[in-house]
């Protein structure tokens, strides 16, 4: 979402963040919630959130997570995690 951002709204602050302003954020585009890719974020996302994981069982999935939203979106992964 990242490089979307990027290329749709182009308004970084001199420091180089991203302003996220609602009016963005609510035109994101959104992969079908009821895909393979779609339950399989979610699956991943909950478990980032609400489980007690080592550093590398968190960059798997944070891994396999990028694959997936790529996936969603019919897109090649983008992988610059850390």
């Amino acid at each position: 979402m990242t490089k979307y951002h990027d290329l749709v709204f182009n308004n970084k602050l001199y420091s180089g963040k991203r302003r996220y302003f609602s009016q963005y954020v609510e035109n994101y585009p959104l992969p079908d919630i009821n895909s393979m890719a779609a339950n399989a974020i979610i699956s991943i996302v909950k478990e980032l959130n609400f489980s007690i994981l080592e550093e590398d069982a968190i960059k798997s999935l944070e891994e396999e997570l990028e694959i997936k939203v790529a996936e969603a979106f019919n897109l090649p992964p983008v992988f610059n995690l850390h």
